[in-house]
């Protein structure tokens, strides 16, 4: 995990006929209005509602807890480590889920059944706009293209920046994003930003960074044309359109963040901050909302619970429909916002999912998460409860102690 002064993606139509009665049976179908005879099938049952777990038919936001004053005490407890970008992340393929140990890329199907595991990669990751190949790379800069469906390699592993570039001693991807095209991969470290094929091989670094002193954490691509990156040193143009054909800065927008969500439509772009999160519109950058981040700020170890000893590292997500958004607190625990405004609409209970490192939606009634316990869970229904659930993890290289 990651100390706390470092924390700074139905309808139904029935139809129903009326048996005529057997040839023979004495009786005959009434009259056209004559009010008597056999009662009217009953109306088909109504589709559910087109809502997150855990809400009723109405939509209303569910009884929140009291305003968090201090971190979360609790038990002591190890907890696998993670940085203070976030090293575990989930994502949807049309075969079903991608889960990221930053170590080992994990498939499953959305019922659960394992699909295939890669080992040795997870360190940044992105899937192809048509879910069909997935770029991802490892510590030691070693960067492959795999076959969603299958784990198999396209094409040769290529090299960029790690530990065994010494072309690029001082690069360390974090970042990936596709342009919608499938024909470009962008590659970002905290100080460069690389233009890839779609096999791998580079094509050119764009001079975005000239002076050296920036921190970018994340990548967009808005077009085939246009990327948006999140420089997180820069308060006044944190959010940056970038042109691909020459690195040129475009329209800027002041928010100091790390990751950042597009929503289904591209229309809104949904940005966490170390303490805020913030709706953008993504045409013109402008900012439609910003709240604080709901939920404890971390927590606390019952033997020394003056601060938070862990914190998580907040993953917001926008449902399909664009109307919730799903986020992890800083204590793990699981919260629905109202995508129109930012307002909490509930929050998990800790059975269902706690110590939550990254969330997924299947659709919009359905959540996907993942946690530091290391497991996959699927999210449905109202009561919210758990669908299935499944270890998934590596062994970690690195625990968080008391």
């Amino acid at each position: 995990m990651r100390p706390a002064h470092l924390l700074a993606l139905l309808s139904l139509a029935a139809c129903s006929k009326m048996a005529a009665p057997p040839a023979g049976s004495g009786s005959a179908a009434p009259p056209a209005g004559s009010g008597s005879g056999t009662a009217a099938a009953p109306a088909p049952d109504a589709p559910p509602p087109n809502l997150p777990p855990g809400l009723g038919a109405d939509g209303a936001a569910v009884a929140l807890p009291p305003a968090a004053t201090g971190p979360t005490v609790i038990a002591p407890r190890k907890f696998r480590h993670s940085s203070v970008r976030g090293d575990f992340r989930i994502y949807t393929i049309p075969a079903g889920l991608l889960v990221s140990w930053h170590s080992k890329l994990s498939a499953r199907t959305v019922d659960g059944a394992p699909l295939w595991q890669h080992d040795n990669l997870g360190r940044a990751v992105a899937i192809s706009p048509d879910g069909a190949r997935v770029v991802a790379n490892n510590d030691d800069g070693d960067l492959l293209i795999l076959d969603t469906k299958t784990g198999a390699t396209i094409g040769a592993g290529q090299k960029l920046g790690g530990r065994g570039d010494d072309a690029h001693p001082d690069v360390y991807i974090s970042a990936f994003a596709w342009t919608l095209d499938g024909k470009e991969i962008v590659a970002v470290d905290t100080k460069h930003v690389y233009l890839l094929h779609a096999d791998g091989t580079a094509d050119r670094e764009l001079p975005v960074c000239p002076g050296g002193d920036c921190f970018f954490t994340t990548a967009i691509a808005l077009s085939n044309d246009e990327l948006l990156l999140n420089e997180a040193n820069n308060s006044e143009k944190g959010l940056v359109r970038v042109a691909l054909k020459d690195g040129a800065i475009g329209a800027t927008a002041p928010f100091q963040g790390a990751d950042l969500d597009l929503s289904a439509d591209r229309a809104a772009i949904l940005a966490d901050g170390s303490a805020q999160l913030a709706r953008f519109d993504a045409a013109t950058l402008g900012k439609r909302w910003e709240v604080a981040v709901p939920g404890a700020p971390g927590v606390a170890f019952a033997a020394s619970a003056t601060g938070a000893s862990e914190q998580w590292k907040s993953m917001p997500k926008q449902s399909p429909d664009g109307t919730f958004v799903a986020v992890n607190d800083h204590a793990g625990r699981l919260w629905l916002l109202d995508a129109a405004d930012g307002t909490p609409k509930l929050v998990y209970p800790e059975d269902v999912a706690n110590f939550v490192e990254d969330v997924a939606w299947l659709d919009n009634r359905t959540l996907v998460t993942i946690d530091n316990d290391g497991r996959v869970r699927r999210i449905a229904g109202t009561p919210a409860k758990v669908v299935w659930s499944q270890d998934d993890a590596p062994e970690p290289a690195q625990w968080d102690e008391p």
